[in-house]
C-alpha cells in the first residue's frame, strides 16, 4: 500500500528598510567669494517629521539665518555652490515577495505474514 501527501503553502513577506539622516550637512564653497558673519554654520533648528504614524524630532539647520555670500572682486570670475542635506527619512526600500513552498511525502507500507 502506498500514499502520497502534497502540502502547498503560499508565504507572503514584506520587508521594509528605512535609512535616516540623523543630522544635517550644510556646505558652501567657491572662489572669489566672501562670507559674512562670525560662522559659516547656521544655528541648529528642530525639525519634526511623522513617518508611518511615528513622530521624530531631528536637529537641522535654521536656513533663515545662514551666512551671506558676496563676490570679493566684482567683475572677476567666481564660482559659488551651496548645498544642504537635512535630517529625516532619506530612503525607504519596500520588498514584497511571495514564495510557494511545496512538500511531497510518499509512504509505502509493506505487510507480510
Amino acid at each position: 500500500m502506498s500514499s502520497t501527501t502534497r502540502t502547498t503553502s503560499n508565504v507572503t513577506e514584506t520587508i521594509v528598510s528605512n535609512d535616516y539622516n540623523t543630522g544635517h550637512t550644510y556646505t558652501i564653497n567657491g572662489t572669489n567669494i566672501s562670507i559674512d558673519g562670525a560662522t559659516m554654520a547656521p544655528p541648529p533648528s528642530a525639525t519634526t517629521q511623522v513617518i508611518d504614524g511615528t513622530s521624530y524630532t531631528w536637529t537641522g539647520a535654521n536656513l533663515n539665518q545662514k551666512p551671506n555670500a558676496t563676490i570679493t572682486t566684482p567683475g572677476q570670475a567666481f564660482q559659488y555652490a551651496e548645498s544642504y542635506i537635512g535630517p529625516g527619512l532619506s530612503n525607504q526600500t519596500i520588498i514584497q515577495r511571495t514564495s510557494v513552498i511545496e512538500s511531497v511525502t510518499e509512504t509505502t507500507s509493506v505487510f507480510s505474514q
